[in-house]
């Protein structure tokens, strides 16, 4: 399943592209730290892409420190208190543009990546996009507009572009979106 997945990440994502791996980067391999640190190491080292960024997860966390050097740059799942929500929060500039190769349409978009699902993020009443992973799927009967799980076991065991991503997002457009200001909600009368 492994060789599988590199196989399918290596056809997607080219060398010098820009992936973000959101949580679990490896499960399931035992508690000696250093098999694990060198399992994780071989898992890294079959991926050929350079730029690859982990949003660490719950199965990440013991081993953080020695990530620091498998990724490009590694952003925790939560303070260390574990109160608050880690991630990455990304606004699309000319810069993000051309550093991740998108075309011009992603212009001012601003993403939000945590490995949890949220019910609402920054400027989610406003049309920011949340990428999330650690379900495996099992929340997409609970659709919320403009959020994705991007485990890879949701999207065939491959590395989905952005592209696809927001193909995805045009299938929720109906919705409503997130919103934590219910006064400004346009209320739909009830039948």
């Amino acid at each position: 399943m492994n060789r599988a997945l590199f196989d399918n990440i290596n056809r997607d994502v080219g060398e010098d592209d820009w992936a973000i791996c959101n949580g679990d980067w490896v499960y399931g391999v035992g508690r000696d730290n250093g098999a694990y640190l060198r399992y994780c190491q071989e898992a890294r080292d079959s991926i050929r892409c350079k730029n690859l960024i982990l949003i660490a997860g719950n199965h990440d966390r013991p081993w953080l420190q020695g990530f620091r050097n498998l990724f490009t740059d590694v952003y925790p799942a939560s303070d260390r208190t574990g109160n608050t929500f880690g991630g990455l929060e990304i606004k699309v500039d000319q810069r993000r543009l051309k550093q991740f190769g998108l075309p011009l349409e992603f212009l001012g978009e601003q993403w939000v990546f945590c490995h949890y699902r949220l019910m609402t993020w920054r400027s989610s009443n406003r049309g920011s996009k949340h990428f999330h992973g650690h379900n495996h799927g099992s929340l997409d009967h609970i659709v919320t507009r403009n959020c994705v799980d991007t485990g890879v076991d949701c999207w065939n065991y491959r590395a989905p572009s952005v592209v696809e991503y927001y193909e995805h997002f045009r299938t929720q457009e109906a919705l409503p979106m997130a919103n934590h200001h219910p006064e400004r909600v346009e209320r739909t009368p009830a039948l």
